[in-house]
């Protein structure tokens, strides 16, 4: 059974690569820190470290996600890290995955039209869907293709005039 650690928050810190800034969200108390990726995107992480340490076993885990930071909300949040042995690993192989995600060369590109998708958050529910980045409201012929976040719409290549 894999044993629960306590960590403190500069125990955590030291855990985090360099380029790391504190991060803020209102009505929330752990520390959080984000790592920005892009101009739109950043890696943040919740540390589930409130007054300088962890709280209580079983409480809470370590989250990370990708974090839109215009629309100020959560895209994609990944599985969690649990506070045991071996959590900096977890951790970092989280924060890499979340880096990946909102790397450039991974977006997908639209299958209609060959632009860029964009990653777009439902205002009304919060769920990220890709949206292709020549549509522009009221313009007639402008690109209207949308998909789910997620799926196989991912290219490992990035040539832009290939399409999915």
């Amino acid at each position: 059974m894999p044993k629960y650690v306590e960590i403190t928050a500069p125990e955590f810190e030291a855990g985090l690569p360099r380029g790391w800034r504190r991060g803020y969200e209102p009505g929330t108390l752990e520390l959080i820190y984000d790592y920005p990726v892009s101009d739109e995107f950043l890696v943040r992480v919740l540390s589930s470290i409130y007054s300088g340490r962890t709280r209580p076993k079983n409480e809470d885990a370590i989250r990370v996600m990708v974090y839109h930071v215009w629309q100020r909300r959560s895209f994609v949040v990944l599985p969690r890290v649990y506070r045991q042995d071996g959590w900096q690993d977890s951790l970092g192989k989280r924060v890499e995955e979340a880096k990946s995600i909102i790397v450039t060369d991974r977006w997908p590109y639209c299958p209609s039209c060959g632009h860029r998708m964009r990653l777009i958050a439902n205002v009304q529910n919060g769920t990220a869907f890709w949206g292709c980045s020549a549509w522009a409201k009221d313009v007639e012929g402008s690109c209207p293709i949308t998909f789910p976040f997620g799926g196989s719409y991912f290219r490992e290549e990035s040539d832009p005039n290939s399409r999915v």
